[in-house]
């Protein structure tokens, strides 16, 4: 249950709704109060159904966690909506940096800046001096959509990050000791990260493929609905081990495994094509790790599958690997998910204090709050400076009335004297 102190985290995927509450320990750390998943029903390519079972499955997950009405969170949204670039500029002095990257996004992102939500990081340099940096933005519409959904769960938003970079954060708080290039792997429902991880240098790719496209491919393949074709994958479905390993007995079981094994072979290619991308044009070194992370990633063999293609270490992710456990909740049932907890764990950590990367993609309402909330000292001072004009107003008026009195007083005794 949550506590009033808690941290709320609420990571809204394709097909799962996901959402924890975390506490700060007092020194940096982070304890996991609890956490719950659930499920988004249907094909998550048909946009007409999706938005009413994502409401759904937020509501259960604010119901299970035990938020009351007015709760604060922050959430992440999936890097498929999101326009990432991450672009080189030359040296300048930091109050000229909000300008030169305001004219890379106008640049870069084919939206008017007008519509649309953006914010950047600064990555570092490049040994040529110059500074490399995230440019990242969405539609407002698109933004302000998902931002609704939220706040009509009875969740007060407080801020939203971006599923990849919420995911980095984690990386780098749970795997402080890992020095090599790590390339993190979080298979979605729709999409695929690819962040890149070496020394302070970070990059990123989303890919459109991820556990939905394995489902589709079943369907399409055994003549099932998707929603069928979903249960048989989660319940029996496994990554084919290929090569000398014999075929599984059973048709339908061999034909699923297949078809996930085609569908991550599709998948390696990309990650193949992007590891090129990145030595070549983004002066990256290969990785020598691979840490799994998604819903997608569940499949049993997916470990061996990479392993085998990469010829390099590949485990999976876990982003409870330096986060404490409160009494009274299942380590063995939050074990099992800690390679999907990523984006909560990093949206924790962004409220708790400073991270890495701070990209913030902000929805009308709560550029809205953080107006007024800007602006609440100052409205103070102002309606302090008004009572004390009038209190300084009134003992004016006072000290002269009394003045006047003891003027009054005086002629009287004169005249009384005169007489």
């Amino acid at each position: 249950m949550a506590k009033a102190s808690s941290i709320t985290t609420i990571d809204i995927g394709s097909q799962t709704v996901a959402g924890a509450s975390f506490q700060a320990d007092g020194s940096g750390g982070l304890v996991l109060l609890g956490q719950h998943m659930s499920g988004i029903h249907g094909d998550p390519s048909v946009e007409s159904t999706r938005i009413s079972q994502s409401a759904i499955a937020l509501d259960d997950v604010v119901s299970n966690l035990g938020l009351s009405k007015g709760s604060r969170g922050r959430y992440s949204i999936s890097g498929q909506s999101v326009f990432s670039r991450f672009v080189k500029i030359p040296p300048v002095s930091e109050d000229k940096i909000d300008e030169m990257v305001r004219f890379e996004v106008q640049q870069n992102v084919p939206i008017p800046i007008d519509q649309i939500a953006w914010d950047y990081q600064v990555l570092g340099e490049t040994d040529e001096g110059e500074m490399e940096v995230g440019l990242f933005a969405i539609k407002l519409d698109a933004i302000n959509a998902v931002n609704d959904l939220v706040e009509d769960s009875g969740v007060i938003v407080e801020g939203v990050d971006i599923d990849s970079m919420a995911l980095y954060n984690a990386f780098r708080y749970n795997y402080p000791d890992i020095n090599e290039t790590v390339l993190l792997v979080d298979i979605g429902a729709r999409s695929t990260n690819l962040i890149y991880v070496e020394g302070e240098k970070i990059f990123s790719r989303t890919i459109p493929m991820g556990g939905a496209s394995i489902t589709t491919a079943i369907a399409k393949d055994l003549g099932v609905t998707f929603l069928v074709a979903e249960e048989q994958k989660i319940e029996e479905g496994f990554v084919a081990l290929g090569g000398a390993y014999a075929e599984n007995p059973d048709q339908r079981l061999d034909a699923i495994s297949k078809v996930a094994r085609t569908t991550m072979t599709r998948l390696h290619a990309e990650i193949v094509r992007t590891n090129n991308f990145y030595r070549s044009q983004q002066g990256g070194k290969a990785p020598t790790m691979v840490l799994l992370a998604g819903g997608g990633a569940s499949l049993p063999y997916t470990v061996e599958f990479f392993h085998d293609k990469l010829n390099i270490n590949v485990e999976y992710f876990n982003a409870l690997r330096n986060v404490a456990v409160a009494d009274g909740v299942d380590v063995e049932d939050v074990s099992a998910v800690g390679h999907r907890m990523g984006e909560m764990v990093g949206l924790a950590l962004r409220a708790a204090g400073s991270t890495p990367v701070e990209v913030d993609l902000v929805p009308q309402a709560v550029a809205a709050r953080r107006e007024v909330a800007a602006r609440k000292p100052f409205l103070g001072t102002a309606v302090a400076c008004v009572l004390a004009a009038l209190a300084a107003g009134a003992a004016y008026q006072q000290f002269a009335a009394s003045k006047l009195e003891s003027r009054l007083e005086e002629m009287q005794r004169v005249e009384g004297g005169i007489a």
